[in-house]
């Protein structure tokens, strides 16, 4: 005699809506009975599937004479949900935002910090400035010794502005003595040389290419 399959029981939903949720996907109760080997039998399964319907856990929908089955989806959010998240969304936002500006303020000092020398690096240039402050004082003193007066940056400006224009009369005097002696030197039987000795001419003890400052 063949053995009575068991009928359903809670286990038996159990394993129904967990098969459902696995496969994720609509089954009728034939092809149920079938891809669980038999382990219920069709009507067993017909009625836990209606019991999972009333217990609102999965939903069925009738196709002709095929009547399939499928694990109810979980609900969207309601506007009530809709709100806390478009809330958690600004704040979080702002959060975010007020990240960034501490992580620039950060980063700035970071960068200032990093612009600072080093210790070791800070002694040698203080050593250096130091060095470097003494050979000044000392020239001062050998300034003052030798009553040589220093003058301001507008004094040095004036001082230069009057030497470019000196300098530019000075150019153009020689320039204009150089035309007077090309003209006697065309009419006259001497030599350059010989005229220049003559009339007991002196040339310029600096070439006027010369910066007479930089003797």
């Amino acid at each position: 005699m063949a053995k009575k399959k068991a009928d359903t029981s809670s286990s038996d939903k159990d394993d129904l809506l967990q098969f459902l949720r696995r496969v994720n996907r609509p089954y009728s109760a034939t092809d149920m009975c079938t891809h669980l080997q038999g382990k219920y039998t069709k009507t067993s399964i017909g009625k836990a599937l209606e019991k999972l319907i009333d217990q609102d856990m999965i939903v069925s929908k009738t196709f002709g004479k095929a009547v399939i089955y499928t694990v109810k989806q979980e609900k969207t959010t309601d506007v009530g949900d809709d709100q806390a998240l478009a809330k958690e969304l600004e704040t979080t936002t702002e959060r975010l935002q007020t990240l960034r500006g501490e992580n620039r303020q950060r980063q700035q000092r970071l960068a200032k910090l990093k612009s600072v020398p080093k210790t070791d690096d800070a002694k040698t240039q203080l050593e250096q400035t130091l060095a470097a402050n003494a050979s000044m004082q000392q020239q001062i003193a050998e300034f003052e010794q030798k009553g040589i007066v220093q003058i301001s940056a507008e004094e040095r400006q004036r001082v230069d502005r009057l030497l470019g224009s000196h300098r530019k009369l000075w150019s153009q005097r020689r320039r204009l003595f150089k035309d007077i002696l090309g003209a006697m030197m065309e009419n006259m039987p001497l030599k350059k040389s010989e005229l220049l000795e003559e009339i007991d001419f002196q040339d310029d003890p600096v070439p006027f290419e010369q910066d007479p400052l930089a003797l």
